[in-house]
């Protein structure tokens, strides 16, 4: 809904709290990205361990689920507070325009 409010800005006015909220998607959108890549290349270092090698870096290895987990869980926390953001702005949006228009 915020791709569509943005080919509406040459047009009309779009109002500053979408387009705050548009490019907090963006960041939240790479910090994802950033977050699964370090996933996928945690989870090949797993897959390629020896099982004589385990023991040697358990304790790291625990660290960093502990790390990724929490990493997951604010991803998480943040893309709910983004999406709640982003339907109160699409809606204050539509109201602005059906104000307008009448």
């Amino acid at each position: 809904m915020l791709r569509s409010s943005q080919k509406v800005g040459p047009c009309g006015a779009v109002p500053e709290s979408a387009a705050k909220t548009y490019q907090r998607s963006e960041t939240l959108r790479q910090q994802t990205g950033n977050l699964d890549l370090i996933v996928v290349t945690y989870n090949n270092i797993l897959r390629s361990l020896l099982p004589v090698e385990k023991p040697l870096v358990e304790k790291k290895l625990e660290a960093i689920d502990a790390a990724l987990q929490k990493a997951g869980e604010a991803a998480l926390s943040q893309v709910a507070a983004l999406s709640l953001s982003l339907v109160s702005s699409s809606l204050s949006s539509v109201l602005h325009v059906i104000i307008s228009s009448t």
